[in-house]
């Protein structure tokens, strides 16, 4: 029987394992070439199946034995330190899954490295990856990484498959720096907010991406079709096939929508309090969604010259605008004017589904608004002064409801097809 003294010793013994000249020559392959399979095995766990390398007779070894290797898999050995690569000049596929390593700065003078499995360890950071020029495949899952770190990954420009699963990563900032991704495996983290999409939209040749088991699927209104939207080359997302069907309703939901992401992409920051003043012309917008509107308690000024609204939008929640100028739009009331339910359009169904876009959101008098009394209009925007809407072919100013606006100072409709002045009562 194995006494638990000599069980405790093992223990020990195995949680100082280190690699050395033994582990290495029973663990190792010299191939030059992946075997050819269909297996989604990496290379390392392929070449492991095969014959070992043979390292001559008489127990001595060449001198240069260690720039030989090509493939190394050391799964499941109880290594807890990566010290005695650095002579492995020639390793392109290395596999290290079900080990106590920590720490990946022994892997820097591997620069041939092409493949990497790291799974199961306890690795918090990606330190020590940043001169494996080479590297093509990474994965990392069930470790301990917390966030992506942009200043290694911008220099893997050869990276096209990234795997880490089941770590604590909260957001996916820094994935940016990976143009080359074909394929990204996030699942099972702590990615939660909408903002982290846009991380991606940078990743054009991106075409298989797993979010699932992250808060983001759940917590996302419409999660799926918006990714699908802002990511237009995937083929595949949290393991099902994207079809026409969901992209023709990405678009319909999405496209020319202003939301507080899109303004964050492009300022570059997401410190909303701190804007006063936004200026998005030409942009096609078509709708404004920047719930809730609280995170823009400070913004003054806003400038959507030249876009496609036809109405306010989600302006209306904006409390403190003083001054909006709409130039050149489509603008035909501060509301969206609704037809009847029987005659909606498919884009107008989707677009009541999707919350603070105008629509859904108006008063009850919704349905007097264009013929009832001003006074039955409820004040909208009570903190704007300035209104810009010249260039909108506006015919009818009734139709505008401008007398809800009454704290209105300035008012400039030029070049419209205005022949009566009216509705401004209020």
């Amino acid at each position: 029987l194995v006494t638990e003294e000599e069980t405790a010793e093992a223990v020990q013994m195995a949680a100082a394992s280190k690699i050395n000249q033994t582990m290495l020559m029973a663990c190792s392959h010299t191939s030059s070439k992946r075997p050819r399979s269909f297996s989604l095995l990496l290379t390392a766990q392929l070449l492991s199946g095969l014959r070992s390398a043979s390292w001559g007779s008489g127990g001595e070894l060449e001198p240069d034995w260690a720039a030989k290797i090509t493939s190394l898999n050391l799964d499941n050995q109880r290594i807890s330190k990566l010290l005695g690569l650095n002579e492995l000049v020639n390793l392109r596929w290395a596999s290290l899954n079900n080990n106590h390593i920590s720490n990946l700065e022994s892997l820097d003078g591997c620069l041939k490295l092409e493949e990497l499995s790291i799974n199961n360890n306890s690795i918090s950071s990606l330190s020590g990856l940043a001169e494996l020029r080479c590297l093509n495949k990474l994965s990392m899952d069930e470790n301990q990484l917390s966030s992506l770190d942009a200043s290694v990954l911008d220099k893997l420009l050869s990276l096209t498959f990234l795997s880490v699963e089941n770590n604590r990563i909260t957001s996916l900032q820094g994935i940016q720096k990976v143009p080359s991704l074909l394929e990204l495996y996030v699942g099972g983290n702590q990615v939660s907010k909408s903002r982290d999409v846009y991380y991606l939209k940078g990743l054009t040749n991106l075409i298989i991406l797993d979010l699932y088991r992250n808060p983001i699927v759940e917590k996302l209104e419409n999660y799926r079709i918006y990714v699908v939207f802002h990511l237009p080359s995937l083929k595949a997302l949290d393991g099902t096939a994207v079809d026409l069907s969901e992209c023709e309703s990405a678009k319909n939901m999405f496209r020319g929508r202003l939301t507080s992401d899109t303004i964050a992409e492009k300022l570059g920051h997401s410190k909303y309090a701190e804007v006063a003043y936004l200026s998005l012309q030409s942009c096609s917008i078509r709708m404004v969604d920047l719930s809730p509107p609280d995170l823009f308690c400070n913004l003054l000024s806003i400038n959507l010259e030249r876009n496609n609204l036809t109405s306010f939008s989600g302006l209306i929640h904006l409390p403190n605008v003083k001054v909006l100028c709409l130039n050149h739009n489509h603008v035909e009331s501060i509301l969206p004017r609704h037809k009847p339910q029987t005659h909606l359009t498919n884009r107008q169904v989707l677009h009541s589904k999707v919350h603070s876009s105008g629509y859904g959101q108006q008063s009850s008098s919704r349905g007097h608004r264009e013929t009832g009394p001003s006074g039955s209009l409820e004040p909208l925007m009570v903190s704007l002064e300035v209104l810009h809407l010249s260039h909108n072919s506006i015919s009818n100013m009734a139709n505008l409801q401008l007398s809800r606006l009454t704290n209105l100072k300035a008012l400039f409709l030029q070049d419209n097809d205005i022949s009566q002045v009216e509705g401004l009562e209020g």
